[in-house]
């Protein structure tokens, strides 16, 4: 049985046969900190819309991607597979007004996952309707005019065999198709003027986490390993997950930032007044 590369967390360190892990022999392994979650590549909502507005301030096209990535769930290369109007993959795509028309909540989206096999995720029609209003409505078509005006005729695209009947959903101000590199080096200027490290990644994980800590919040669940397989069922699809290895890394990220925020709550009396009454939820979390 393979592993699933889009399920591995480290799949990148894994050759093609999965014999042996490669490792980084310039470090030290026995010096190497253990990580079971993904608390260093969670932004707190303060951070991400400090992060998207300072991408909309480089280009308002990055900011919707990031948008709809932290919305989704969609890795950087799920992203830039978003379709604009029905193709071969997502013959019943919608538009915005056109789901508002049918009162549809929900649509699926078709498309390749990492290592190239066919995945499907749920897309609201709030997440649409970013993409409508800020981005299709009021930038789409300039950028397509410029597209096919300027970067179609251009002999770079001519040598990837791009036409100006090419469809491309996401453009820069320049009338350039977004590709991997360029949104990732829109991130890379955003953290540095921000002081933070932020990747596109980085919004998969902070939407999964939002989203089970809200969750979890507004239904009065607390957060524990053994909710690892009933959370593994919620999340596994839209984030496409088989291995519930992989699940657990939100719990703990989840649970851990919980306590985290109780330890905060603690320390100013702890530090005051050793026998300090310990609050209920300080007790729980420990």
């Amino acid at each position: 049985h393979r592993i699933d590369l889009d399920d591995q967390f480290l799949s990148h360190t894994i050759d093609d046969h999965f014999e042996n892990v490669k490792t980084e022999t310039a470090i030290d392994v026995n010096r190497l900190t253990h990580r079971d979650d993904y608390s260093d590549k969670v932004l707190s909502m303060s951070e991400y819309w400090q992060l998207y507005y300072k991408l909309y301030e480089d280009d308002p096209v990055f900011a919707v991607m990031a948008s709809t990535m932290l919305q989704t769930f969609l890795r950087i290369g799920g992203i830039m597979q978003f379709p604009l109007a029905p193709t071969v993959g997502n013959k019943n795509w919608q538009r915005f007004e056109q789901m508002k028309r049918k009162k549809m909540k929900f649509q699926k989206l078709h498309y390749k996952k990492k290592g190239g096999g066919p995945e499907s995720l749920s897309v609201h029609i709030h997440t649409m309707e970013i993409i409508d209003k800020l981005y299709l409505k009021p930038l789409y078509q300039e950028r397509k005019a410029l597209f096919q005006t300027g970067y179609a005729q251009s002999v770079h695209a001519k040598k990837k065999g791009i036409t100006v009947n090419s469809q491309f959903t996401w453009f820069n101000k320049h009338g350039t198709p977004v590709d991997s590199e360029m949104l990732q080096e829109a991130f890379r200027k955003a953290s540095k003027a921000l002081g933070f490290k932020a990747t596109p990644h980085f919004l998969r994980h902070t939407g999964a986490t939002q989203m089970l800590w809200r969750y979890c919040k507004s239904n009065d669940i607390e957060i524990h390993e053994g909710m690892a397989g009933d959370i593994h069922s919620w999340l596994k699809k839209q984030l496409g997950h088989v291995l519930l290895s992989t699940t657990r890394y939100y719990v703990n990220t989840v649970y851990r930032m919980k306590a985290d925020a109780v330890l905060m709550y603690m320390l100013p009396g702890q530090m005051e007044e050793l026998d300090t009454a310990v609050s209920g939820e300080a007790a729980d979390a420990y």
